[in-house]
């Protein structure tokens, strides 16, 4: 069958469709700020700041800066900031230790 879209046409809507996408993801995150959650850390990032890596129970990315002995356990964290793709957070002093 033919196909009534150009090229051009697709890549608008692709791009109409990822912005879309961006926005609603960026606003989910951002009612995230301020809240504590348990998390599951899950690895390290290789990076400076933020060197954790954890996920929510629903499946957010979540990264902190702690001891990389975390890893594997759960910890309560509380989200500083955000972008589109992920949260960021401060570990609670009572989970500097683990559980």
């Amino acid at each position: 069958m033919p196909d009534p879209y150009t090229r051009a046409d697709k890549q608008r809507h692709f791009d109409a469709l990822t912005e879309l996408s961006n926005r609603i993801s960026g606003e989910k995150h951002k009612a995230y700020e301020g809240k504590t959650l348990r998390v599951l850390v899950d690895g390290e990032t290789g990076r400076d700041e933020y060197n954790l890596s954890s996920r929510t129970d629903g499946g957010r990315l979540v990264h902190l800066k702690g001891d990389p002995s975390l890893v594997g356990q759960f910890v309560e964290a509380t989200i500083t900031a955000s972008n589109t793709w992920a949260l960021y957070g401060e570990l609670r002093p009572c989970a500097a230790g683990g559980r």
